[in-house]
């Protein structure tokens, strides 16, 4: 059984397309030195490591396309 991981560390900014996210996660960033890691950048990675017994939702839009996503 895998353990489940702390993320209680981790600030999480969703949020609309084109809100802002990514500028305001850039100016965090700069200004306390976090570290900022952009989802949509490893989407694919984590979509296709995805279990679907785990994360059956994550498995279930692995073949979507962006229109049927939003």
């Amino acid at each position: 059984m895998n353990e489940k991981k702390d993320y209680s560390h981790v600030y999480w900014i969703g949020g609309s397309p084109c809100s802002g996210k990514s500028t305001i996660a850039e100016m965090i960033t700069k200004d306390y030195g976090y570290t900022y890691y952009q989802c949509d950048l490893f989407n694919e990675k984590h979509v296709n490591a995805s279990n679907p017994s785990e994360f059956p939702t994550m498995f279930r839009l692995k073949d979507m396309t962006w229109n049927a996503l939003w």
